[in-house]
């Protein structure tokens, strides 16, 4: 076993667990476990209504084309 000193960054100790979660347990249940661990805080239902409370769906889509307009612009 190598000790953590061998190993350079947080980043590289992510990637090689990856590796070793994705040759033991496969894709989807990888995805699983990495969604699982970052599950995150907070209520979304409440921050979603406090954000989009005044705005309809239509706004909203409109909002998400123009958007993707300027960012195929972009590009």
């Amino acid at each position: 076993m190598k000790s953590v000193t061998e190993y350079h960054t947080d980043m590289d100790i992510q990637k090689r667990a990856f590796r070793i979660l994705l040759r033991e347990m496969g894709l989807a249940e990888t995805l699983r476990f990495n969604m699982s661990y970052e599950r995150g805080s907070g209520d979304y239902a409440k921050e979603r209504y406090r954000y989009f409370k005044d705005t309809t769906v239509d706004e909203l889509y409109d909002e998400i084309l123009s958007r993707r307009k300027k960012k195929r612009a972009t590009q």
